[in-house]
């Protein structure tokens, strides 16, 4: 990992360091030292929350508790039942089937049991890898579940948001799927990160891209990040932002184009 470089002479471990700093300072995260989602409840909720918003996939999640205290009654529910419950997330006909079969993939590998124990057993790659094979389930929903459960593994999820960051930072090229993004990004975490520490770094992440780094408008004025920044370093002109305030003459009559227009490159 010493080998990576990073833009402006930072080696990539020492700027992700400086970026997780500054980013811990500007949005502050709680991170709970006690983690009580098993791993097939954290299943459940991550499947939920696919390009769904937390607090709607958490209701979902309740709701389907309530209405399936054992869930092993989960896996052979009529689906309508199972979309009812979960109707306000995003394609919920689609996620009651994932749910079910993933569901009943669990109970006739583990012989009628209804769990995901084994992977405690399992190493980071290889219960990713088993996990990925369920219905419904990709790398980012594997990694959720490595990372937020009772497994507490040292795995970094990678959303929309943290891609289109990274990639703007010029750690990522701006052609890297999410799935490549995954264990690109995952080595080059400094090494002595702790699970909690990559918790915390996935949500100032995820903060800073719903506040300042917008896919259409990225607040790179006020941006914590600005000098780390590919994206803003070649696409943010400060003196052009005042040219444009202040000399309404000339931006009529000037050729040059905004470059805030032009440089959406990376996304």
């Amino acid at each position: 990992m010493g080998s990576h470089k990073s833009l402006y002479g930072l080696p990539v471990s020492a700027k992700l360091q400086e970026i997780y700093r500054r980013l811990l300072k500007l949005h502050r995260t709680n991170v709970d030292d006690v983690i009580s989602l098993t791993p097939l409840e954290m299943l459940v909720l991550a499947i939920l929350s696919q390009r769904t918003t937390d607090p709607i996939a958490q209701q979902a999640f309740e709701n389907l508790r309530r209405m399936f205290p054992d869930w092993s009654a989960l896996c052979d529910a009529p689906i309508s039942s199972i979309e009812r419950a979960i109707h306000d997330t995003t394609w919920p006909d689609k996620k009651a089937k994932f749910l079910q079969r993933a569901f009943q993939h669990i109970r006739g590998w583990r012989r009628g049991a209804l769990n995901l124990d084994h992977l405690f057993e399992m190493s980071d790659t290889d219960a990713s890898a088993w996990l990925d094979r369920l219905p419904g389930v990709g790398i980012k929903t594997s990694a959720c579940v490595l990372l937020f459960s009772t497994l507490r593994r040292a795995v970094l999820p990678v959303d929309t948001g943290h891609r289109r960051i990274m990639t703007r930072l010029g750690m990522l090229g701006p052609s890297i799927s999410s799935d490549r993004a995954h264990p690109i990004l995952q080595s080059l975490l400094p090494r002595d990160w702790t699970p909690r520490e990559i918790e915390a770094f996935h949500n100032v992440i995820k903060k800073h891209a719903q506040t300042y780094c917008d896919a259409k408008q990225p607040r790179c004025a006020g941006c914590a990040l600005r000098d780390l920044c590919r994206h803003a370093q070649t696409c943010f002109q400060p003196e052009h932002e005042e040219e444009k305030r202040h000399t309404a003459v000339k931006r009529r009559s000037s050729t040059q184009p905004n470059p805030l227009q032009m440089c959406m490159l990376y996304e």
